[in-house]
């Protein structure tokens, strides 16, 4: 079994860690194809807890909010804003209700004239390979004659010498 080594780096909203064998691999679990070691963005993991629970799970991408302290886990809470303690109220009042409802509406007439455009493009499309081979058998026939109307000429050219 290959030697693990447990790889951190950030991204978006979070710290990412991951034992697995190369750089590499660390890149790819991460779903990154930038070389992020090279930049120094990424590095070989140094704490303790952190490579503790990375081996535990060698290959799975672990995260925990950046900035935090907290254990690395598969999922990992969002982290917190400052001043996010409230909780925002849902906004129901007619306006907001009456705006989704034409959103609703707008989408749902938009998605309704795409279905009856790739229809209409099917038909076509439908229409236009009938055409091909249509054209297809017209050229196989009159090739056919054309070839044979040059060998009846080959051969009575032939006849004559």
């Amino acid at each position: 079994m290959p030697r693990l080594k447990v790889f951190t780096t950030q991204s978006g909203f979070y710290d990412l860690a991951v034992a697995v064998s190369s750089q590499a691999k660390a890149l790819a679990a991460w779903g990154i194809h930038q070389n992020l070691f090279a930049q120094g963005l990424a590095n070989v993991a140094s704490d303790a807890a952190v490579v503790d629970a990375a081996l535990a799970k060698p290959g799975v991408v672990l995260k925990r909010a950046v900035g935090t302290k907290g254990a690395f886990a598969e999922d990992a809470a969002p982290p917190k804003l400052p001043g996010s303690k409230r909780k925002p109220k849902p906004r129901t009042n007619a306006k907001v209700r009456k705006a989704a409802e034409r959103a609703e509406a707008a989408l749902a007439q938009a998605a309704a004239a795409h279905e009856a455009q790739q229809r209409a493009l099917e038909q076509q499309r439908a229409a236009l390979a009938a055409r091909a081979t249509a054209e297809d058998k017209a050229w196989s026939a009159r090739r056919r004659a054309l070839e044979e109307k040059g060998n009846r000429a080959r051969r009575a050219l032939r006849r004559q010498k």
